[in-house]
Parts: structure tokens; sequence; C-alpha cells
């Protein structure tokens, strides 16, 4: 479980980093030789966002039995 709590000086993070996002998510790679996750959960909310009604929503996630494998899995912009 990873929750953030709501603070003013987050609401600032959240905003410019939203903004450096937006220049740099140009470059993303990603590599896994191995990965094995069975029966997991997942609990992440950023209580600094907005829930969103639509869509999918970044900042609020509950997972429940994730089941990934996972060998040679490359992501990238490129």
């Amino acid at each position: 479980m990873f929750r953030l709590e709501k603070s003013q000086q987050a609401k600032v993070v959240v905003h410019e980093t939203a903004k450096e996002v937006k220049v740099q998510a140009q470059n993303w790679q990603v590599s896994v030789n191995a990965l094995d996750l069975q029966n997991n959960n997942i609990l992440f909310d950023n209580f600094n966002m907005p829930v969103q009604k639509r869509g999918f929503d970044y900042g609020h996630l509950d997972i429940k039995g994730l089941n990934l494998k996972a060998q040679k899995f490359l992501y990238a912009t490129d």
C-alpha cells in the first residue's frame, strides 16, 4: 500500500511535475529479462490528485489478484 496524503507543497510538485512530464515523456525504455508476479494486490492513492470519474485514474489504483509473467519484455517509444 502506498498513500500520499494531501499537502499544499505536494500540489505544487504535482503541478510542476506535470509540466516537466510533457517535455520529458519522449524517451521511455523498459527491459525485463524475467518477472513472475502471482496474486499481488497493489493499492496506490495520491490524495493530492482528484479522483477521476471516467477513464483511467493514475492517481488512485486498487489492483487485486494481479498475475504477470514476463521474460524478455522491451518497451520503447522510438
